[in-house]
């Protein structure tokens, strides 16, 4: 049981984590094109 929730944490952080992945990827992609516009 213990194992259990600990499992699931640690999933929530690697969700958490490529969450915040994707997130920085898409704000750098917004970048990279204002910054290619000027």
């Amino acid at each position: 049981m213990h194992k259990k929730i600990s499992g699931v944490k640690i999933n929530k952080r690697i969700l958490l984590f490529n969450y915040i992945n994707s997130y920085a990827n898409n704000v750098n992609l917004k970048v990279n094109e204002i910054y290619l516009n000027i």
